[in-house]
């Protein structure tokens, strides 16, 4: 089999490339300076003109991707919404069609028949094993919280639904509010569940009996708020504590 030899010389042109004089680099032979079409100029090995491998600065690889950025963007107009964005398609407008919001207890009943079991006035939703009250529509659930604030505001919340109160099935308008989720955790009223040794927010033993020890995080750091002789002194210390660094705090 005869091996190839290419001949490169200063003017010859590959693809988008033409060649201007060998680059003078002592550990990379073979290397020619060249001139896009863009105006870039760039050092490509001859091997890579002469084959194909290298047609331009980079410029057409970035033309090609832009085009197919394009392509993709005007064919996900054409398709209908899925997912997320299909549930985030459901409107005010279509929610109050559906459903009538009582503001003084933030509980909605249907406008209009459902199904054999489900007719207009009855309540709509049931309440999950979290506490909070969930509302099936057009083959989406959704949180009542969040249909409150659709149905009162025109628009779906920006963040996330707080309860004030922390009661997760008040799903009262007043009760309500779109923030973050650094705020809305803040906003917590009970200990977590596997705080078993005091019960109280902010407040465990650290598995020394008859200790009471506060502790509050805020900021992204941990604070230790001292250790106390009852539970109920250290709760009321953290509590203190929360309203100054907790900007969610409503207690």
């Amino acid at each position: 089999m005869k091996s190839v030899t290419y001949t490169t010389n200063p003017g010859d042109r590959f693809n988008r490339l033409v060649v201007i004089e060998k680059a003078d680099l002592p550990r990379l032979k073979g290397r020619w300076h060249c001139l896009c079409d863009c105006g870039a100029r760039s050092i490509v090995h001859y091997w890579q003109l002469h084959t194909g491998g290298t047609k331009s600065c980079g410029c057409l690889t970035r033309e090609r991707a832009a085009r197919d950025s394009q392509r993709r963007a005007a064919a996900e107009l054409l398709l209908p919404p899925t997912g997320e964005a299909r549930r985030r398609s459901f409107s005010a407008e279509r929610l109050r069609a559906l459903l009538v919001l009582d503001d003084s207890t933030g509980i909605f009943r249907w406008r209009v028949d459902r199904s054999i079991k489900t007719r207009a006035g009855d309540v709509a939703g049931t309440r999950a094993r979290n506490g909070r009250h969930l509302i099936k529509v057009d083959s989406f659930v959704y949180t009542r919280a969040n249909l409150v604030w659709l149905y009162v505001t025109g628009a779906w919340p920006k963040h996330e639904i707080d309860h004030i109160n922390s009661v997760r099935d008040d799903d009262r308008f007043s009760n309500l509010r779109d923030v973050d989720r650094t705020t809305n955790q803040q906003n917590m009223r009970s200990a977590f569940r596997n705080n078993k040794s005091t019960g109280l927010l902010g407040v465990s033993t650290e598995g020394r009996p008859g200790k009471f020890f506060a502790r509050i995080r805020a900021n992204g750091k941990s604070f230790r708020l001292g250790c106390y002789s009852t539970a109920e002194e250290a709760h009321q210390v953290y509590v203190d504590a929360k309203r100054r660094l907790h900007k969610g705090c409503t207690l």
